[in-house]
């Protein structure tokens, strides 16, 4: 009979061994993917206009932003203006402020909006270099937040509350 330890030593190893062949195998792939395809990636693009530069500094990031500014802020205004739902949010601001003054109020809407911008603003200019801080991929990023939307409305076609 195999003892515990035994067993995990020889299942370890089994495990090493798998992702030895894995790494070994996705390595050749991509050698043989780049022979294959020698044209540029997005980003090689943009590094094309810039010489010497082979990584992301900041700036060519904001040299990128700039360039990529009027598209993006579009993009990015009918991506979030559903979601937010700023004339669905009426209601719930004057019920919330009901008891307020129309100058407290003003101030209280004036306050809110320069917070979402800045914070807008700040994530635009240093997103991407927060995501690659952490190992997370824009991809990854964009389905978790589709999953998220998808068992939103899920929930709202449902009627279950979550």
């Amino acid at each position: 009979m195999l003892s515990i330890q035994t067993f995990l030593a020889r299942r370890l190893t089994k495990v090493r061994l798998r992702v030895k062949i894995y790494l070994h195998t996705h390595e050749a792939f991509l050698r043989e993917r780049n022979k294959a395809v020698d044209r540029p990636s997005g980003l090689e693009k943009v590094y094309a206009n810039f010489p010497g530069t082979e990584t992301m500094n900041a700036s060519l990031a904001i040299q990128h932003l700039l360039h990529n500014l009027p598209s993006a802020a579009i993009e990015t205004f009918l991506a979030l203006f559903p979601i937010v739902n700023p004339l669905g949010g009426i209601p719930l601001f004057f019920s919330l402020t009901a008891d307020y003054t129309p100058e407290e109020r003003r101030h209280t809407a004036l306050t809110t909006a320069l917070y979402v911008v800045a914070i807008l603003v700040i994530f635009m200019l240093f997103g991407r270099f927060v995501l690659h801080f952490f190992g997370i991929s824009l991809p990854v990023l964009k389905i978790a937040g589709g999953l998220i939307v998808a068992n939103t409305a899920w929930g709202m076609v449902t009627g279950s509350i979550a």
